[in-house]
């Protein structure tokens, strides 16, 4: 299927054409399974993404993307290193099939409610969700009501440093509504 924006290679890996500016709307091709490092990266348009069939995406993929705020993933299993750093994302949805989530993946200031849907934690770096402590203040973790442990378990350094909005439940996070 020809696209206007994106290649896909023959390992489903996406990256944005050479000299394509995004409109502020786009949805990855289906066969793309891979997001390649820095693929978006310097997209000033781009507001909002649906990912598809993503399992992957690579390190700093969305670097410089200053006006993203709408991430759509729906079998994502593997986000990387600064990922998302410096979008506009406020709140992110993240799909049961999450794996792993890299050093400042969701390094943004106003990032304030992430939601995993994955019964089991992630393995993520202790500063996946860092930012400066204003940007953490009011940020709350949602996960499955019966996870609830596992995730304080599991997590726990990044709940106390990057989910300050937690303070009040004892850093615990809070079950998905």
């Amino acid at each position: 299927v020809a696209d206007n924006f994106f290649n896909v290679d023959a390992d489903g890996v996406a990256t944005v054409k050479p000299n394509v500016t995004l409109p502020s709307h786009v949805t990855l091709p289906a066969n793309a399974k891979k997001i390649a490092k820095e693929a978006f990266k310097n997209q000033k348009n781009l507001e909002s993404i649906d990912l598809k069939n993503v399992e992957i995406i690579d390190e700093d993929a969305f670097i410089r993307c200053d006006k993203l705020a709408t991430v759509k993933m729906s079998v994502v299993k593997e986000i990387g290193i600064g990922a998302f750093r410096g979008t506009k994302i406020a709140e992110i949805d993240l799909p049961a099939s999450i794996q792993k989530i890299g050093r400042g993946a969701f390094e943004i200031l106003g990032l304030v409610k992430v939601t995993c849907r994955s019964t089991t934690p992630p393995t993520i770096d202790n500063y996946a969700f860092h930012t400066l402590e204003i940007g953490s203040k009011n940020r709350k973790l949602y996960v499955p009501a019966g996870s609830i442990e596992s995730y304080y378990n599991a997590w726990r350094n990044v709940l106390t440093a990057s989910f300050r909005g937690l303070e009040s439940n004892g850093h615990k996070p809070l079950p998905i509504q």
